[in-house]
């Protein structure tokens, strides 16, 4: 479940709290998660690497996405920008 996303500065909120379902890769080495909306696929071998993974890969997401200009975003770009506005709210700092 994702509740709040801290990388660096930057501070994310749910909105909304996000389920996401942890699978094992075929291999069975991997935990992974992924949800297609928000352009999360993250993996890793443990469950606190995952995390850590999921945290940076959500702040990556936030700041080439859901901070760029329209006008520099194809269709699907734009779809996951507004996906993750959606479901994130950015905390300012010190709140």
């Amino acid at each position: 479940m994702i509740g709040t996303v801290k990388v660096g500065k930057l501070v994310l909120r749910a909105k909304e709290s996000i389920t996401l379902e942890p699978a094992t890769d075929e291999t069975k080495q991997l935990i992974c998660v992924a949800h297609a909306e928000l352009g999360i696929d993250a993996f890793a071998r443990t469950r606190d690497a995952l995390v850590s993974e999921l945290n940076e890969q959500i702040g990556m997401l936030w700041r080439e996405y859901a901070l760029a200009d329209d006008d520099s975003l194809d269709g699907m770009a734009i779809k996951m920008k507004q996906a993750l506005r959606a479901a994130f709210s950015e905390v300012a700092h010190g709140a």
